[in-house]
């Protein structure tokens, strides 16, 4: 049985080079299933980047 899950995806306030950028093609998540924690990769269907054109990464 499938069910929609809606997640925030939060990146650190971290420097990097200007001009550089972070990819995110999947992620990864941690949950319960009936009390036993599980941990996954789940591909997000698309693939996200983060630009940095000034060498900070955006709240």
């Amino acid at each position: 049985m499938e069910l929609p899950v809606f997640v925030t995806i939060t990146i650190p306030n971290v420097e990097m080079a200007p001009g550089s950028g972070l990819f995110f093609e999947d992620l990864a998540v941690d949950y319960n299933v009936l009390g036993l924690p599980r941990h996954q990769r789940v591909p997000m269907g698309f693939r996200l980047l983060v630009y940095s054109p000034n060498g900070h990464v955006p709240r």
